[in-house]
Formats: C-alpha cells, sequence, structure tokens
C-alpha cells in the first residue's frame, strides 16, 4: 500500500491537483478565521478527492500567514506548511480501513480538544 506524507516541493507541471488544494486551503483560511492550538499554531484538515483517489490534506500555520494572506503583510516570513496523506484507492478495502482509522483519530481529537 502506497501511503505517504510529509512535506512536498511541487514543480509547476504535473502537480496541478495540489497546486489547487494550496489555494482552496488559503481561501478557507482566509473566509473563515480560526483559533490557534496552545502552541499557538492553527492547523486544518481538508480531504481531497483527485479522480479516484482519496488524499487528507493537513495543513499548519501561524499568524503570520494569516497576516500575509489577508493583509498583504510579508514582513516576517509567511509559511504555510502542507502535508499529504494518501492516496487511498476506494476499492481497496484495507484503504479504506485505514482511511476510516485516521478519520476517527482526527474526530476523537477534535472531540478532547472541544472538551
Amino acid at each position: 500500500m502506497a501511503i505517504h506524507g510529509g512535506a512536498i516541493v511541487w514543480s509547476l507541471r504535473g502537480h496541478l491537483p495540489q497546486w489547487q488544494e494550496s489555494a482552496q486551503m488559503a481561501a478557507w483560511i482566509r473566509s473563515e478565521p480560526d483559533q490557534p492550538t496552545q502552541d499557538g499554531r492553527y492547523r486544518r484538515l481538508m480531504i481531497s478527492q483527485d479522480r479516484h483517489e482519496i488524499f487528507l490534506i493537513i495543513a499548519e500555520y501561524g499568524d503570520n500567514y494569516i497576516n500575509y494572506i489577508t493583509a498583504g503583510d510579508p514582513i516576517k516570513s509567511p509559511l504555510l506548511m502542507i502535508w499529504q496523506i494518501g492516496p487511498f484507492q476506494p476499492t481497496a478495502m484495507n484503504h479504506i480501513r485505514l482511511l476510516g482509522a485516521c478519520l476517527q483519530a482526527f474526530a476523537s481529537r477534535l472531540l478532547t480538544l472541544a472538551s
């Protein structure tokens, strides 16, 4: 099973879905502000579909990035880090089990943070 994650440096050619996901994440962050976690960082989870494959996209950023996308203030180095986990194949039962376990873990963490 090919599950990968980590920081990715994308070239312009051949990675249009990743460029689109990055733009969607930036637009989402700009339109719906968030509360930072205890360590002062912000995190978002996006579920993305590219044809028949499913990816989990996790973004982490700080106040500098929010200032950059809302006010165009590049004074301090803004940084949006994105991790891509996947692809998950919907026709592969072991992929769906792993995807379900990941989503359950994320939901459990959110419930813990909310209480």
